[in-house]
């Protein structure tokens, strides 16, 4: 639960992990150690969908430490007046397919944004996996990261592939662990002109 994990954000050293890269002249390329702030949390469900990059898990608004909000993402803003183009449709689309569905939150070095919201990669699974991968696009972002039994797609990814939203500005946040899958769905969306990219300028 959200609540324990403000409690272990800080203390929890994870495992490490390397970039999955090619051998050259069968000498590997290793990427950085990555060392995520906090153990995987599994079977989290989603109570409230805020905005089309954040929700909140197990109660709605009920406090910062249940607010979650997906790395690497910026889906256009509802808040404003008016909103933001394209942001009704990226909140009713995550509304659509995530609310009320159980979720798997991983995390990279950083567990809090500017704002402490805590910031997190969101995987779907089983049935809810299913579901999203009828889109084509989104079944090429299928990830084994849980075992070749288990299936999923990382949420921050299908958002970035389907237009819903553009990618947080890596000068702000620095490089992701995930950077280079997030870059490259954006990049595909955009050159798709699909979603924001062909509804707003």
């Amino acid at each position: 639960m959200l609540g324990a994990l403000s409690l272990v954000w800080f203390v929890s050293t994870g495992c490490v992990e390397r970039a999955n890269l090619p051998y050259i002249d069968e000498v590997p390329i290793e990427g950085p150690d990555f060392v995520p702030c906090a153990d995987d949390l599994e079977d989290q469900r989603i109570a409230c969908i805020i905005d089309g990059d954040t929700f909140d898990i197990l109660s709605c608004r009920s406090g910062d430490e249940n607010r979650i909000r997906l790395l690497g993402v910026q889906a256009p803003e509802i808040s404003t007046d008016p909103p933001e183009c394209f942001g009704p449709e990226a909140t009713g689309w995550m509304e659509a397919n995530l609310g009320q569905e159980e979720v798997t939150l991983t995390f990279d070095a950083d567990c809090a944004g500017v704002f402490d919201r805590t910031l997190a990669y969101v995987w779907a699974r089983g049935d809810l996996y299913e579901d999203l991968v009828r889109d084509r696009r989104v079944e090429d972002l299928t990830d084994l990261r849980f075992g070749e039994d288990d299936p999923a797609v990382m949420v921050n990814e299908v958002l970035l592939r389907l237009g819903w939203a553009r990618q947080y500005p890596e000068e702000i946040v620095g490089a992701l662990y995930y950077q280079g899958r997030l870059d490259a769905a954006a990049a595909a969306a955009e050159a798709d002109r699909i979603g924001l990219y062909a509804a707003c300028e």
